[in-house]
């Protein structure tokens, strides 16, 4: 309602409907469509003025004394040109929201009103009749006036209602405006019948105007806003436009003319954008033609005009006022050039008078005390020849509706009392004030006038405990209005002579000062004190906003959750290929597969018999050639073997079942086998399309269908849209419909997409100025489906221009013809569109508040200039703030901030030097991740936060980037901490700061903890951090005296939230302390075990914790590394309570991780998915395999350490590494999780504990010996060798094809090559595994018995490459030899040469691959060896040898070897 009782502009098109002086009067009834009354408003006001009738009869009697009035009448003519105050006009406007024309209304004391208008008005206020009846107890009769009638016929059948309504035999009393005089045939008709009636003593009249104005004259929340806004758009016009023209103007001695500058201000007004006011410019005009007056001629009424004289550089009087839905206000100013001395004391008597003109507007004060309290302070301030000044016999009027309220004059003899919501003009206007300085450039006789729009509120309510509120809010102190042009430089009388030389001229008659011009303010050579006020302002109100803020956290985050209904899971039905066997398509027995694509069904002939599978069973299918033969091979779901949760909601339904894993059929046919291969694949991807597209339509919240509307609906054609609804061919405009509950866009193709007005949040109109486009965008509410996708963001827009590239390189002349001609056809396209699209908007708008007012629905037009560049997704845009957004409308993905979500705005990097900063936006839902805007140029920091403040949204500065995901979890953990903490507080830097200038500190709450950080070093600390931990690395033990005081400075600096290299380095530090506290114990040191176990423990949960809390997967990544280190140093100080909290948060860890690897996965859908995205989420994914292979990696310590005794809690993590070797995840995947699969077998075997996962292990290490990755190859063999040494006879049935899986890498051409060795010297290793532990298995697999095996195994060795499965299997060899076994040394000692060769080149390599006790006995094994060889042998060997592996044969050979 508030909004309709604001002045409405319509266009229908392109014909104005209305005024452009009078906004609101109604010119047609054509113009009258999407125009609608709001009985409620209508109803309560004719309410309010019944009330006021009874209870404040006066205004509404005859005269003192006389009789009241029996019916009220208010009439209107003909709408003119002209702007006009009447209370006619106002009543209209208050009760209806717009000016009717032509119209009576007439009030009957019995609660009736009769109402005489036209048809169309008429029509409207008809359809407010019932609910004024049935819910104010008011009954509206309305009287149509025929077309071209005065009507008279209906004037007399009101006036005989009047009269029957006053009683028999009486006089009626009819209250009227008398002042109000219109124009037209229908108001002097109206005066007539009244006048007729008069004469004949039927009727009286009486004046109804003070009655009238007393309603009026108090106004409600909604008109007190109105008045707000009004008088807020005075204040910028004076302060953003006329303060700096007149600057300009003498500054630059130009010549302008007072109407000049009259017309340029009224044009401002009309333009708040240009003012960076965001108010509706439908809604905002000009009181009355702002007034300047310069030069000795002023005039102070407020009827006066701005004359054709150029503007004197003497007291320049400004007034002007702006309307905002037709209420009023008014400001004035006096600016003086080059005051005199008694002009600064009347300026300062004047300021005085105003102020206590103001303070007297209490409630309940007669309006004639700011009169007489303005006279007392001129005369207490020496200037009693001021007050016979007066330029009017008051010092202010109420205001509203009407510029001027004269029945509120606040002149001396007005007794009427001031109410609590009037609204004033208080001015104090003094003219033909006489110049007693005549030397100056003043005039003879000047003006003063000091002019505010005033509120009067509550006693106490205002500013400092005042009862009033200024609302005009520009500088008027005399600093703030005087300039100074001439300035004499006073001398003192002895040196008149320099001073002389310096700057004046002698003419033998005297000397003359050369002015020295100036157009800064006087006190202003520089801006700082206005800079310093506008910066106290916004300080102020930041202060108040951070008071807001607060209170609406704690708000938020205490209220009661409602948790409602869970969802209900949708059955998911199994697939039917066919309903009945009868519906199988039968056909000759040709054992072929079919195809059926209606069905969604493959037909597999097995036994002779078509069995139909649905494809929805179906994983995979592949397809081999053999020669002559194609193999095809079709893969089932079933049941996964190690993780359950892979498997497919079908699957868990059946997992009782009996499963068919897999199919594979042999073809002559090749092309049949290529074409029901390709035709599978094709309906596979196909329906995985359409479930898809299914289940993302499932999240969809249900929208109402689209209400087309009647007739001709508002049409937008050639209009493309983004996102694309997809399809294939060409491209093709559409066209936008408004219908009568949303919008419906179609392209000729046929596709279309409705978006509905209750599912807009944000309706967005930019039209092309520096861009190629012009565009209307939709901010959803909740998805919608466009094409397959769903999104939130649905934008239409034409382009105004052809993207053309000029071919030659050559430089067109400026004045080509042919440039002109096409930049003036661009010209003309972009006004052209930008006017089209402006025509639908209006039209829209119109369709929105006549049938969706309860919506609020807007457009919002963007503020170009208050626009700044930033990067808010990965590519910087030009940012630009709206009403209620901030928004990226031209590059995709496209960026709407919503301001009334932010609970809190961070601007980080600032005051460092820096060529930008970050801005980050906090939203009051702390379940949503802040959004960051980088790389704003630092040269838009003031007017980022000038833009800021002016939305009310409280901001902090910090000189780095905040870590917000814990901060936001502590806030929300305890939320109370929070606000005792001083809530967003925590965040101003300046409140932080020492008083030392040169040293910064930032302070950070986190709950009940402070924590101030020195930002000038935090580099300092994590280079402290860095070499303390190079310390206890180096020094071990000898550290003992400072490892205490270490650990507790480390352990707070886990959740260091300020700097990433500090919570990585103390991580990693953690385990070296707790080994050199270990090594000081066994050393001696005075400290026992219990001392190590408690540091342990002190470490152990914050690390724990810190892992949780951990938003960096690279700090992860050194954490969990951490807690590996410590279990290897001091497992055994773990009870099976911290054990438990160790794989809880290992687990955490790793789902962790898998939610940011789908949430990429997801960004890899979105339409603006490129190459530069794609590198992106790899680089990101690399992050997350260091996590799992970190996990991997401490689990591998876990299992080493207590071995079977961990597995049941091992058994937890499983899954997560099972999915790791899916086909779609990466190779480094793969090789993660087959060495966590190694550790088991090796570690956790005892007992015979991991038999069970034999047929899901061994599979994969077959597999993954083939695979492309030498790493993975590597793991594969080393599991290969674990699994036959732990799994004994279990392991025979697979040691075939393991053995011949190692041999093929042993035996590939590129083996030995730098890229392949490591994992061909796994597989060596393996092969010796095999030969001591699966020596039966392996005689019996037909490839090599174990005395062949084992011959070969020697002639791999030694292995080089692999330093620590060099030591396992050299140390193998050199049991074996110990024990005498003879498959080593061969049949009568047939391998001893070569036993003696690997044994001379492994002792040649020293101890980097062999252990210090292994190579003592294999130098005794070498020594007996070579006592056992005939010389002749040992020579042969020694030709064959390595130079190294010679020398020590040589040695061995003397005895000279040790």
């Amino acid at each position: 309602s508030a909004a309709r009782e604001g002045e409405r502009e319509r266009e229908r098109d392109g014909e104005k409907c209305w005024l452009v002086r009078n906004p609101l009067a109604f010119r047609s009834s054509s113009a009258m469509s999407g125009v609608f009354i709001d009985a409620g408003v209508l109803g309560k006001r004719l309410e309010q003025i019944y009330r006021s009738w009874t209870d404040k009869a006066e205004g509404f009697k005859a005269g003192e004394g006389g009789a009241a009035a029996d019916a009220l009448a208010i009439a209107t003519g003909k709408s003119t040109e002209d702007l006009r105050y009447m209370k006619s006009i106002a009543l209209d406007i208050w009760l209806f929201a717009y000016e009717l024309p032509e119209t009576l209304l007439v009030l009957r004391k019995d609660r009736k009103v009769h109402v005489v208008t036209g048809k169309t008005k008429a029509k409207l206020i008809g359809a407010t009749v019932a609910d004024v009846k049935e819910k104010h107890g008011v009954e509206v009769i309305v009287h149509v006036r025929a077309k071209g009638t005065t009507g008279e016929d209906h004037f007399e059948e009101v006036l005989d209602a009047v009269a029957k309504s006053a009683g028999p035999d009486k006089v009626a009393n009819l209250g009227w405006l008398p002042k109000d005089k219109h124009e037209g045939a229908f108001f002097e008709a109206w005066n007539q019948s009244v006048d007729k009636r008069a004469a004949g003593g039927k009727i009286a009249k009486c004046d109804a105007s003070m009655g009238f104005a007393a309603i009026l004259a108090v106004k409600s929340s909604d008109e007190q806003t109105n008045s707000k806004k009004a008088a807020f758009l005075s204040a910028q016009a004076m302060v953003k436009y006329v303060i700096p023209q007149l600057e300009t103007i003498i500054d630059e001695e130009k010549n302008v003319k007072h109407s000049t500058l009259s017309s340029l201000v009224e044009d401002r007004i009309l333009e708040p954008s240009k003012l960076e006011v965001r108010l509706k410019r439908d809604k905002v005009n000009a009181c009355y033609a702002p007034i300047v007056q310069s030069g000795g001629k002023y005039d102070l009424k407020i009827t006066a005009q701005s004359n054709d004289d150029v503007i004197k550089y003497d007291t320049i009087v400004v007034s002007l006022g702006a309307r905002y839905a037709s209420y009023c206000s008014n400001l004035g100013r006096t600016i003086i050039v080059d005051p005199t001395k008694e002009q600064e004391k009347q300026y300062a008597a004047v300021l005085k008078a105003q102020e206590a003109a103001m303070a007297a507007l209490a409630p309940g004060n007669k309006m004639s005390e700011p009169f007489k309290a303005a006279v007392k302070s001129l005369q207490d301030s020496g200037q009693s020849a001021l007050v016979s000044k007066f330029a009017n016999k008051y010092v202010g009027f109420g205001m509203g509706l009407e510029f001027k309220e004269s029945s509120s004059n606040l002149s001396e003899k007005n007794e009427r009392l001031v109410e609590e919501g009037m609204v004033f003009c208080v001015s104090i206007s003094l003219a033909g004030i006489e110049n007693g300085d005549k030397s100056t450039g003043q005039p003879s006789a000047y003006a003063m006038q000091v002019t505010d729009t005033v509120l009067v509120r509550a006693k106490g309510a205002g500013a400092g405990g005042s009862s009033h509120e200024v609302l005009t809010d520009a500088p008027k102190q005399w600093k703030d209005v005087t300039y100074v042009l001439n300035e004499e430089e006073e001398e003192e009388e002895e040196d008149k002579e320099n001073a002389s030389r310096r700057g004046r001229r002698g003419d033998g008659k005297g000397e003359e000062v050369l002015g020295k011009r100036s157009s800064a303010l006087r006190d202003r050579q520089d801006r700082t004190a206005e800079d310093e006020q506008t910066e106290a302002q916004r300080r102020e109100k930041q202060d108040e906003l951070t008071r807001k803020a607060n209170e609406e956290t704690i708000r938020i985050l205490t209220q009661n959750k409602q948790s409602g209904a869970g969802d209900k899971t949708k059955e998911v039905k199994d697939p039917v290929a066919y309903p009945s066997p009868a519906d199988i398509p039968h056909s000759s027995k040709d054992a072929l597969i079919k195809v059926d694509g209606r069905a969604e069904t493959v037909l597999l002939p097995i036994y002779g018999v078509s069995v139909p599978f649905h494809i929805s069973v179906i994983k995979n299918v592949t397809n081999s050639q053999d020669n002559e033969h194609s193999f095809v091979r079709i893969i089932f779901h079933s049941p996964s073997a190690m993780n359950v949760l892979r498997d497919t909601v079908l699957v868990q339904r059946h997992i009782r079942e009996a499963f068919v894993k897999e199919i594979s059929f042999r073809c002559t046919d090749l092309r049949h086998a290529n074409r029901i291969v390709q035709e599978i694949k094709t309906m596979r991807r196909l329906v995985q399309q359409r479930e898809s597209e299914k289940l993302e339509r499932a999240t969809l919240v249900k929208q109402e269908k689209l209400v087309q509307g009647r007739g001709r609906v508002p049409i937008l054609h050639d209009v493309w849209i983004r996102p694309t609804l997809g399809g294939r061919g060409k491209k093709m405009t559409g066209t936008l419909e408004a219908h009568t509950n949303g919008f419906r866009y179609h392209s000729p193709k046929g596709e279309k997409l409705d978006v509905m007005y209750g599912n807009i949040k944000h309706a967005f109109f930019q039209p092309a100025e520096k861009e190629m486009i012009c565009l209307i965008h939709f901010h959803l509410y909740n998805d919608i489906m466009v094409g397959k996708k769903k999104s939130k963001e649905v934008q239409l827009y034409t382009e105004v221009m052809d993207v053309v590239q000029t071919l030659d390189a050559g430089r067109r002349n400026a004045y080509d013809p042919d440039e002109i001609e096409d930049e003036q056809r661009e010209r003309e396209r972009r006004n052209r569109v930008n006017a089209e699209y402006n025509s639908y908007v209006k039209k829209v708008t119109d369709l929105w508040e006549r049938d969706h007012a309860e919506k609020k629905l807007e457009f919002d037009i963007p503020f170009r200039e208050l626009g700044f560049p930033g990067v808010p997704h990965k590519t910087t845009s030009f940012l630009l703030p709206t009403v209620y957004a901030l928004v990226d409308l031209i590059e995709t993905p496209f960026f709407v901030l919503t301001l009334s979500e932010v609970a809190v705005v961070n601007l980080e990097r600032v005051g460092f030097g820096l060529k930008n900063f970050d801005m980050v936006f906090v939203f009051k839902d702390f379940e949503r991740e802040p959004h960051r805007v980088d790389a704003i140029p630092s040269n838009v920091v003031e007017q980022v936060k000038e833009w800021l403040n002016s939305v009310n949204l409280k901001y902090y500065e910090n000189k780095m980037n905040l870590v917000w995901k814990p901060i936001l979890k502590t806030i929300k953990e305890d939320p109370q901490g929070f606000i005792e903490g001083g809530g967003w507080e925590f965040l101003n830097m300046e409140a932080s700061e020492d008083e030392d200038e040169e040293e910064e500190v930032e302070t950070l709450i986190i709950g009940d903890r402070k924590i101030c950080i020195r930002t000038s070093t935090l580099e300092e600390k994590s280079t402290a951090c860095s070499m303390l931990c190079c310390y206890v690395e180096e020094l071990q033990e000898g550290f003992f005296p400072y490892i205490e005081e270490i650990v507790q400075l480390f352990v707070p600096l886990l959740r260091f939230a300020f700097h990433e290299e500090v919570r990585s380095t103390v991580a990693s530090g953690m385990p070296e302390l707790l080994k050199a506290a270990k090594s000081a114990v066994e050393k001696g040191c005075g400290k026992d075990a219990a001392w190590v176990k408690g540091m342990l423990d002190f470490m152990l949960g914050p690390l724990l914790e810190a892992i949780d809390k951990e938003p960096e997967a690279l700090i992860v990544v050194s954490q969990v590394e951490a807690i590996g280190k410590l279990v290897a140093c001091y497992g055994e100080g773990l009870d099976q309570n911290q054990m438990v909290q160790i794989f809880g948060c290992l687990k955490k860890a790793l789902e962790a991780s898998a939610e940011r690897r789908k949430e990429r996965e997801g960004r890899k859908e979105s339409e603006d998915f490129d190459e530069e995205e794609a590198e992106a989420i790899e680089e990101e994914n690399e992050e997350e395999d260091d996590v799992s292979d970190a996990v991997c990696e401490c689990l591998d310590e876990m299992l080493k350490k207590f071995r079977a005794a961990v597995m049941p809690l091992v058994e937890q993590l499983l899954p997560f590494f099972a999915q790791m070797l899916e086909p779609s995840r990466s190779s480094s995947e793969h090789r993660i999780a087959i060495c966590l699969i190694d550790s088991v077998v090796e570690y956790g075997s005892d007992g015979g504990a991991t038999l069970k996962y034999f047929n899901s292990f061994v599979p994969v290490l077959l597999n993954n010996t083939t695979s492309e990755d030498a790493d993975i190859r590597q793991c594969s063999a080393y599991g290969l060798g674990a699994c036959a040494q732990v799994y004994g006879e279990h392991f025979a049935p697979v040691c075939k094809d393991a053995l011949g899986k190692l041999m093929q890498i042993i035996q590939h051409p590129q083996a030995r090559s730098s890229d392949y060795e490591m994992a061909t010297e796994n597989a060596v290793s393996a092969l010796g595994k095999f030969c001591e532990f699966q020596s039966a298995a392996v005689d019996a697999s037909g490839i090599v018995d174990t005395a062949g095996l084992m011959a070969f195994w020697l002639s791999q060795l030694p292995i080089k490459a692999d330093k620590t499965e060099a030591k396992v299997a050299h140390g193998q060899l050199c049991r074996l030899l110990e024990s005498g076994d003879a498959r080593v040394v061969g049949k009568d000692n047939a391998n001893l040469p070569q036993v003696a060769s690997v044994l001379c080149k492994i002792l040649a390599e020293g101890t980097a691959v062999v252990s210090e006790e292994h190579r003592n006995k294999l130098i005794a094994i070498l020594n007996k060896v070579l006592q056992t060889l005939p010389q002749e042998a040992v020579h042969a060997q020694h030709a064959q040898l390595p130079q190294k592996a010679q020398q020590v044969l040589e040695a061995a050979a003397s005895g000279r070897y040790q």
